[in-house]
């Protein structure tokens, strides 16, 4: 079942979450040993939960299905159930959070930037103030669609 797992988080595709951590490190002019390893467990979990979740909504939505051409998926191919692929979306988001909470703490942190659709919404706060709240609401909103998409 773990094989199944890791296939669906795509490891090719992990290294998106890792050259973005190693490019904002060599860009910040100091390094910091407990923050890069935050963030790249964070820009790495995240990226698993975006596999995941693409990998949840394209077989319930019935856009891949066992006829596809490439990679296969496993919750299409019927090796994984779409509630464990949502707990394991959940599960991912939860490890992100972790890190990335403890890193959005940071007195220095005066601006946070959150994906909003249809486009970018900016949010401009004080340290440590709305913009993390933002932040977690749109997260907190997230995970309870994953888990609980009736609502």
């Amino acid at each position: 079942m773990v094989g199944l797992f890791w296939e669906a988080a795509r490891p090719k595709t992990l290294g998106a979450g890792v050259v973005c951590v190693l490019v904002g490190t060599a860009a910040a002019g100091s390094f910091i040993a407990w923050r890069f390893v935050a963030a790249m467990v964070a820009s790495v979990a995240v990226q698993v939960a975006v596999n995941y979740a693409n990998d949840y909504f394209d077989a319930v939505k019935g856009v891949d299905t066992v006829h596809r051409t490439g990679p296969r998926r496993v919750t299409s191919a019927g090796l994984v159930t779409p509630g464990q692929m949502r707990l394991a979306t959940g599960v991912a988001l939860g490890v992100a959070s972790v890190p990335g909470l403890a890193l959005a703490k940071l007195p220095e942190q005066s601006a946070m930037l959150a994906a909003d659709s249809p486009g970018v919404l900016v949010h401009e706060a004080e340290p440590v103030g709305h913009g993390v709240d933002l932040v977690g609401k749109l997260a907190a909103q997230l995970l309870l669609q994953l888990l609980h998409p009736a609502l």
